[in-house]
């Protein structure tokens, strides 16, 4: 079974956000497909009892700070208030490394730096970051080595070469069962939206991701800090299902699987055709069927060009309320109907 776990509540631009605002943010990351939060020290304390211990990994700063999260002697070996705690590696004793509930990270900054005989059997669970360019070499050989070494593995490729999400992909469609994201991609790593809608076509969905969650992670997520998500940005952006150019309203009208890979009711959205300098007759005659207008060949024609026209003067598109005063203009001129 492919389990994620998402970063973005690890990252320091989300520290100086309100604790109600992290506590959303945190339940929506499960609540979108996410199987594990991973939290740093100062927003674990933020989140207080919005934690779920099962659910949590716990971010520390260095293996000092272990002590005083690590369940006491005697128990069951698992972590206080966090299913797993997470600290940077430092080639210490290998006995501590071996603790059930540990994840031991190591960072591999490129490809060739990569070494097949670093202890990692002797941890009882590891994270590999980094790895940016290992699109660019034999990755499959490198998957089929990591896999080898041990099962306890989680990958999380880093973003420099803009290639993690792409690296993810190939590490699950590999075989890899653990991988490491943050949501819109932020500090750098593999993108969770990315990540679950690619599990989702390709046929291997996780069985609890609500995608509609991810649209309300978005306004939670620009709510808490201020920042605007890119209206393009892939899966989740506000415009990625406005559609103006004309030979793209007309194969999506007729399939939209011709251009979308995904329906847009999947994340609860609807897709909208916009109307401009690039609009076709298939996109206004759309339009004028919304109205319940009836225009013929000829005056749809007559009225895409008006429309080519005002766009252009004005320097944008045609919105609804413009494009319903041309319309209704133009059929009062040219004495068209209403259906």
């Amino acid at each position: 079974m492919i389990r994620i776990t998402d970063r973005l509540l690890s990252l320091p631009l989300l520290e100086k956000c309100k604790a109600e605002d992290l506590r959303r943010i945190y339940r929506l990351l499960l609540d979108a497909g996410a199987d594990y939060a991973e939290v740093s020290l100062p927003i674990f304390e933020k989140l207080g009892t919005g934690i779920l211990p099962d659910r949590t990994v716990l971010r520390l700063p260095d293996r000092a700070a272990v002590r005083g999260y690590a369940a006491e002697e005697g128990g069951n070996g698992s972590v206080r208030n966090a299913s797993f705690l997470l600290v940077p590696d430092d080639r210490g004793g290998v006995e501590e490394k071996k603790k059930k509930g540990l994840i031991n990270e190591v960072s591999i900054q490129g490809a060739l730096l990569f070494d097949p005989a670093y202890p990692f059997k002797r941890c009882f669970s590891y994270r590999i970051t980094g790895l940016d360019d290992l699109l660019l070499y034999d990755y499959p050989a490198v998957f089929k080595r990591l896999k080898f070494l041990a099962g306890n593995l989680e990958f999380c490729p880093c973003n420099s070469l803009g290639c993690a999400t792409a690296l993810a992909s190939e590490w699950l469609e590999a075989g890899g069962r653990r991988i490491v994201s943050s949501f819109l991609g932020k500090g750098g790593f593999a993108a969770l939206e990315e990540i679950l809608m690619i599990l989702h076509i390709s046929g291997r969905p996780k069985p609890a991701a609500d995608f509609s969650a991810l649209m309300e992670l978005k306004k939670s997520y620009e709510a808490a800090t201020g920042e605007k998500v890119d209206s393009r940005k892939s899966v989740i952006g506000d415009e990625i299902f406005h559609v103006e150019s004309g030979i793209h309203v007309d194969g999506i009208l007729k399939d939209p699987s011709n251009y979308e890979p995904f329906p847009p009711e999947l994340l609860g959205r609807k897709r909208t055709i916009r109307l401009g300098k690039h609009s076709g007759q298939g996109a206004v005659r759309y339009k004028l069927e919304e109205r319940g207008l009836v225009f013929s060949g000829g005056e749809t024609e007559a009225l895409l060009k008006l429309v080519r026209e005002e766009s252009q003067n004005l320097g944008r598109g045609i919105t609804e309320a413009e494009f319903s005063l041309l319309a209704g203009a133009f059929a009062d001129k040219g004495g068209v109907y209403k259906g």
